[in-house]
């Protein structure tokens, strides 16, 4: 710690020291005239550092005189800061000169503080809160005024560097320097200290104070110190002589830190290493006493636990459980706790004699009467109940505390060591001692304990000699302390958990660390505290003893004052010297750079006469070589230019270049043609305002100074005509070869259109997220890997889960509960065939039955990446699909029976008109026969029906049968056609056959092909009026087709649905003819599906239709 004083002392100094020694020349800032109050600060806080340096030593002045020195010099130091700051604001206005006056404030609550009486370090805590902290507020807002003040092209780069990295460093040293202040009860202080900083950053808060104090020095320096006007040029102040100054200052710094780090380092490790294994040494005799004291104790209790007495009583109070369930002897116990507990407190009843006036008891308070380490002796019986006690214990049933089940779950039955804890009873911190009872068969008959008071047992370590600078400490595991001097158990830790583990980790067995007994750096050794009765219970106990580090390394302390006297020496012999040795290095370099300044004026045949016999004489011929060169190369970089501008105008986007103040340096003849021109302000011609962009629109300028990179902004510009475009305009940097941004290259290109394009396609996507969201059915988009990519505002719904809680986990994960996908899952066949599928799902995770369809997604090229999963809420349909088959089943019943009850009397009214019409039973006239006729035909159409209706009942039930058998197509084609043939004439129409001849032999059931022809030929009949109607068959790859064409009026394309369709009637041209049942083309229609065939309908208006149908040569399996 006394090294990062001094450190810390010394860089304040030299940050005064360095500002003392600038050339007093007038810097860009105007701050130079007000810099030595900053120097007057840096030299009096290095003082009050040392001076707190030697307060931390004690020696070799005195320290109260040292404190009053100290509480007078800290708040001066900050009062040339306060003075610093507010001259230099009221300097450019005068408005702002009552700051001069402000410092008062702060000055007279720190003399309130100072003779108040609240001591040393709250004195200087009130200066760094109430002078400190304003000081350097004002100091920050000084130099941020200063920059602003002065223009970027008034002033050279490094310069606004320093002067921004001195107002950053500031406002940190504001927090370390004003906040982080010692430990007191004042205000902020108990909370933000050295200690709290420490423990957080595990170093002291000085060691980034010094690194401030040399940033400062460093940024004063470029701020100020460097650079300077002449003229209208920028000139470096100091030149040469300061850079050998500087040199010799760096080199002999670099040797002293190295001397002083090999010197001190050494003979730091050689203390710590002496002292650390002595405290070591002393660690391990300390704990072998402690195990020692604990193998002698545990013998006594063990004695005392041998004694028949005890094992006696305790036997004989388990005789009285003998009769008793467990359950009785539980409620027995509690019974008792409750009475115990109740005479505590006052109730009449006398369970607490009888146990403490036993011959046990008696006992057991005389042991505790004469060892004044024992504080409680107890003894239960198996069950836990309380046999004899020495005192009033807390309570009456002790089978529910720990350690009385550690011992009972003991299967060694051995003495029992517990954790450190504060007895009630005994009203103590105490370690309690426990033992198992066994009768003579080695049977348990019950437990004793006994407290030991730890105080008491420790009080001989607490006698150890121990200086005011050491300590000694037990503590656990975790680092608290189990026993301190005037430390209550568990109530503080030892130190930090960081420090403890790299004391218990590393090899030598010692290390640093911040003691919180004492809260000083301490170095501490440690010994473990072994015992088998702590190690068998899992208590890792360990002696500390540790020293402080400050009076452990008093010898040091000696070497560090001859080694500031030795600094303070080369310091003055090391600026005399590079005076000396920069004026001669100085002459020549100031002829070669009048000869510079020539050439710059383009005198190119200035030669230098230098004869130094060295390499600046070597530099002045290479000069001279270089200024005939010059002019040669002056044409060509102007042809090159030549070149570029071409280039640059060829380009058809606008491409010019700012200036730092906005203004245009050049630009090409797009963007003349843009209505930009050289000289203008870039945000004037393309924004047509008046100051520089901000806001919505980044200015590129702006970001390219702060960020020194390229940067694409998109902004809106008016162009020569006066209309809004939309621009992207690229900026990038031109830098000097200092880094430095002095100019920016700026391109626009027109992106009008491509905005109005991404404009719609956002909107478009908007309205598709809408409609997305709006679908009431379950969906969402899932990858080639079941990972749920998005999902809509139903399925969200339904999960009763937040986006966050679906996108990128698996859907069956979400939906069915699984880590697997589902046995049906219609997306596994989509992936594997990429195509469309649909499923119903009737899973009990879901709760509704579902019908599931996954549509393939793929990209450009065709890889499958996904699908769409849909999912539709079939509960209602379901239902109803129930009711229509139950409806249907009825029907059916229904059809059935009255189909057969209207066969029966049919049959017989069928036949009865047939013998009638045949006269069989007597001669009939005309007007007899016309009527006969007209009930014969209408009995047939009757049958028909019924014969229909019972023949699609059988196939919607399953009951027909077809007779599949090898058979000639052809051959029933042309029976159908002699069957209806009669009918066909007497309408007048023609009846065309054209059949394949080489149609091959097929397997069908001949009836109901014949059925299905005619069906179809009778309904062309019905409705074709004139032309003809013509039956073709051909021999397809693998099948054979039929085809029944008319030319009747044909039918509607609306009617073509539902041509197929149960119950629907034909429907021909505009009209539509009633009779039949409308089942006719559905039972057709089945039959060509059983016979794994097809049948369709071709039709035009107004020129006929085409019934199609096709069986296969081959009979398919399904």
């Amino acid at each position: 710690m006394e090294t990062i004083y001094f450190f810390y002392g010394l860089a304040f100094l030299l940050l005064g020291i360095i500002i003392f020694a600038m050339p007093a020349r007038s810097d860009f800032f105007g701050l130079s005239r007000h810099l030595r109050l900053v120097g007057l600060f840096g030299i009096t806080h290095g003082l009050n550092e040392w001076i707190d340096l030697f307060i931390y030593r004690g020696r070799p002045f005195d320290v109260e005189f040292l404190k009053a020195a100290g509480n007078f010099i800290l708040p001066l130091s900050y009062l040339f800061l306060a003075f610093f700051g507010a001259r230099v604001i009221s300097a450019g206005n005068k408005k702002m000169r009552w700051l001069n006056l402000i410092w008062i404030c702060g000055l007279m609550i720190c003399a309130w503080v100072y003779f108040s009486g609240r001591g040393f370090p709250v004195t200087q805590i009130s200066a760094r809160y109430f002078l400190c902290i304003p000081g350097i507020v004002l100091t920050v807002l000084a130099l941020r005024i200063s920059a602003l003040r002065t223009g970027k092209s008034q002033s050279a780069g490094l310069s606004r560097f320093g002067l921004s990295v001195a107002s950053y460093v500031f406002i940190i040293y504001a927090f370390l320097s004003g906040l982080v202040v010692p430990k007191a009860d004042f205000l902020l202080a108990p909370v933000i200290n050295y200690q709290s900083f420490s423990a957080l950053f595990g170093f002291p808060v000085q060691a980034l104070r010094m690194l401030c104090a040399l940033l400062l020095a460093v940024a004063f320096f470029l701020a100020t110190g460097l650079f300077y006007y002449e003229g209208d040029k920028i000139k470096l102040k100091g030149g040469i002589r300061r850079k050998i100054i500087s040199l010799l200052y760096i080199i002999t710094a670099i040797m002293m830190a190295i001397s002083f780090i090999f010197g001190y380092s050494w003979e730091s490790r050689f203390l710590r290493r002496t002292i650390g294994a002595h405290h070591q040494k002393i660690a391990a005799v300390t704990a072998g006493h402690f195990s020692s004291m604990i193998d002698e104790k545990a013998k006594v209790i063990s004695a005392y636990n041998s004694d028949m007495l005890w094992r006696n009583a305790a036997k004989e109070a388990n005789l009285r459980y003998e009769s008793l369930s467990r359950e009785e002897i539980k409620a027995m116990l509690l019974d008792n706790d409750s009475r115990w507990i109740g005479e505590k407190n006052g109730d009449g009843t006398d369970l607490i004699r009888q146990i403490t006036d036993s011959q046990v008891s008696r006992e057991m308070q005389s042991i505790v009467n004469e060892d004044e380490t024992i504080s409680e002796i107890i003894l239960t019986d198996k069950y836990g109940g309380l046999v004899a006690a020495s005192g009033e214990a807390s309570d009456f049933y002790q089978a529910d505390e720990p350690w009385w089940q550690e011992v009972f779950n003991d299967p060694a039955g051995g003495l029992v060591i517990n954790d450190i804890r504060f007895d009630e009873s005994a009203n103590s911190w105490v370690m309690p001692f426990s033992i198992a009872l066994k009768d003579t068969d080695g049977e348990f008959s019950g437990v004793s304990k006994a407290s030991v008071n730890l105080t008491n047992f420790m009080r001989h370590f607490a006698s150890f000699d121990m200086t005011k600078d050491q300590e000694m400490a037990l503590i656990d595991s975790e680092g608290d302390i189990l026993f301190a001097p005037t430390i209550i158990p568990y109530s503080l830790k030892y130190a930090g958990k960081r420090d403890l583990e790299e004391l218990f980790n590393n090899n030598r067995g010692y290390s640093e660390l911040l003691s919180n007994l004492s809260g000083k750096n301490m170095l501490a050794a440690f010994a473990q505290a072994s015992h088998p009765l702590l190690s068998g219970r899992g208590l890792n106990w360990k002696i500390i003893i540790s020293e402080d580090i400050s009076r452990a390394f008093i010898s040091i302390n000696a070497f560090l004052g001859r080694y500031i006297s030795i600094v303070f020496i080369l310091l003055a012999l090391l600026t005399l010297l590079g005076l000396k040795i920069g004026k001669i290095i100085a002459r020549p370099v100031e002829e070669l750079a009048d000869a510079a300044r020539r050439i710059e004026r383009g005198d190119f045949n200035y030669r230098l006469n230098i004869a130094t016999g060295d390499e600046i004489e070597e530099l002045a011929d290479l000069f001279n070589e270089m200024s005939a060169n010059i002019e040669l190369q002056h044409k060509k970089i102007l042809a090159q230019k030549n070149f570029i501008e071409n280039i640059v105008n060829s380009l058809t986007y606008a491409f010019y270049v700012i200036n730092l103040d906005y203004s245009i340096a050049f630009v090409n003849n797009a963007a003349r043609k843009a209505g930009l021109s050289e000289g203008g302000r870039c945000y004037e011609m393309t924004h047509h305002v008046e100051e520089p962009c901000s806001g919505l629109h980044l200015c590129p300028l702006k970001e390219v100074l702060h960020t020194k990179k390229a940067i694409a902004v998109e902004h809106e510009h008016y162009d020569a005509s006066g209309k809004k475009t939309v621009v992207l305009v690229n900026g990038a940097p031109i830098l000097n070869e200092k880094g430095e941004v002095i100019q920016m290259i700026e391109s626009s290109i027109d992106i009008t259109e491509r905005k109005l394009a991404e404009e719609k396609l956002r909107v478009a996507l908007e309205e598709w997220d809408r409609t997305f969201n709006a679908i009431t059915d379950w969906v969402f988009i899932q990858d080639a890997d079941f990972t749920i990519t998005k999902a809509n505002k139903a399925f969200l719904e339904a999960m009763n889960a937040r986006p966050d809680e679906v996108i990128g986990r698996k859907c069956y994960e979400i939906t069915h509960k699984l880590h697997h996908h589902w046995v049906n899952c219609p997306f596994e066949e989509t992936r594997k065939d990429k195509k469309f599928h649909i499923q119903e799902v009737d899973d009990p995770n879901i709760g509704v039955p579902l019908l599931i369809s996954t549509s393939p997604i793929f990209d450009d090229g065709g890889n499958f990446l996904g699908s769409v999963h849909i999912a539709t809420d079939i509960s209602k349909q379901k239902e109803a699909e129930e009711k229509i088959r139950e409806a249907l089943r009825i029907k059916s019943e229904f059809i059935s029976t009255v189909s057969h009850e209207l066969r029966t009397p049919l049959t017989s009214i069928k036949e009865g008109i047939s013998i009638v019409f045949d006269e069989a039973a007597g001669t009939i006239n005309a007007e007899q026969r016309d009527f006969l006729d007209m009930a014969k035909r209408n009995v047939d159409r009757l049958a028909r029906l019924i014969n229909d209706v019972l023949d699609f009942q059988k196939i919607d039930s399953g009951k027909m049968r077809f007779d599949m058998r090898e058979n000639d197509l052809n051959e029933s084609i042309k029976e159908a056609k002699e069957t209806m043939e009669p009918l066909v004439k007497e309408k007048g129409l023609d009846f065309v056959l054209d059949l394949d001849d080489a149609m091959p032999r097929i397997r069908f059931d001949k009836d109901r092909i014949a059925q299905v022809l005619a069906n179809i030929i009778s309904n062309a009949i019905k409705f074709t009026e004139q032309g003809r109607i013509t039956l073709t068959s051909k021999k397809e790859e693998n099948f054979v087709h039929v085809r029944i064409i008319d030319t009747g009026p044909g039918i509607s394309e609306k009617y073509m649905p539902r041509l197929f369709a149960r119950f629907e009637q034909l429907h021909y041209g505009k009209d539509r003819k009633t009779g039949g049942t409308g089942l006719g083309l559905a039972i057709s229609k089945e039959i060509i599906e059983r016979h794994r065939g097809k049948i369709w309908a071709e039709s035009e208006m107004g020129k006929g239709t085409a019934f199609n149908f096709i069986l296969p040569i081959i009979e398919r399996r399904l």
